[in-house]
């Protein structure tokens, strides 16, 4: 919290916890990670460390955040057989990443980039 901005950083998770949400109540900024694609589902052991998409646009949206900034995109390593759980194992697989958390948050949002700044307005 900065003046009269707030900015809550997600970090690694699943979004399970609804206290999370209440954390980030009416922030100006969200940042949550865009790990997963819609292509994750069980026994992915990633499931435990990371939210889906569609797990984060809910939260974004419960949490009435005016913007969210999807970090954490992670490209799977050259020959990885888990490569499609990534969000960006590709540029359609971020896109369907992209689109799974828009269908739930209907703000601002932003995909990041390494070294990207984001000014508050």
């Amino acid at each position: 919290e900065v003046d009269d901005r707030v900015v809550v950083l997600g970090g690694d998770q699943t979004l399970s916890d609804p206290a999370f949400v209440g954390f980030a109540r009416n922030a100006d900024l969200l940042v949550l990670h865009l790990a997963l694609s819609p292509a994750a589902a069980p026994p992915s052991p990633l499931l435990a460390l990371h939210a889906t998409p569609e797990a984060v646009g809910k939260a974004a949206e419960a949490s009435g955040a005016r913007g969210l900034v999807l970090s954490h995109v992670v490209e799977p390593r050259a020959g990885d057989p888990a490569a499609a759980v990534f969000s960006s194992a590709d540029r359609d697989t971020l896109v369907a990443s992209a689109q799974a958390v828009r269908r739930s948050y209907l703000g601002q949002i932003t995909v990041a980039e390494d070294l990207q700044c984001i000014v508050l307005q």
